[in-house]
This record gives C-alpha cells, sequence and structure tokens, in this order.
C-alpha cells in the first residue's frame, strides 16, 4: 500500500512510524493540544542534514506551522488567556 494513502492532516506514516525522530520538530500547544512543525524548519541551513529534506517535505505535508509564545501556547489561545485575564 503507498503511503499517500495514509497522509492526512495531522497524521503522518513517516513521522508516526518509521522516523520518529522527526517528532522533534513538532510544536505542541499546552491549551489547546493544537500540533504543527516548528517554523524552523523552513529555514534554509536546516535541509543541509541527510535525511532533513524528506522530514521538512513529510512533516510540510501532514502538519500546519504552529509558533508558540513564551508559555508554550499558539497564538489562538494566547489570545484568548489574554483577554481572559484583563
Amino acid at each position: 500500500m503507498s503511503h499517500s494513502k495514509f497522509r492526512k492532516k495531522g497524521k503522518s506514516l513517516y513521522v508516526d512510524n518509521w522516523n520518529k525522530s522527526s517528532k522533534n520538530y513538532l510544536n505542541t500547544c499546552l491549551q489547546c493540544g493544537a500540533v504543527g512543525y516548528k517554523p524552523g524548519i523552513l529555514d534554509d541551513g536546516f535541509v543541509a542534514g541527510q535525511f532533513k529534506g524528506v522530514i521538512k517535505r513529510e512533516l510540510m505535508a501532514a502538519y500546519e506551522q504552529l509558533s508558540l509564545d513564551e508559555y508554550n501556547c499558539c497564538s489562538v489561545c494566547a489570545e484568548v488567556l489574554k483577554s481572559t485575564v484583563r
């Protein structure tokens, strides 16, 4: 069965089973649990490694970019927390 049949948003056979070290490049929001790839993989120097080009391609296909603030919250949760704290 081809790998593309297992490729859904938020799921990747490559990340989950074949190369578990690629999970190091994922961010997870502590509030809502949203998962996305770290913005650092878009840098030009990231693809310098042997497998990093494949990791980058698989992460970008399965996840969306997710930036976290200093409290490990995504931008949506940070806005909700700011509005409730005031």
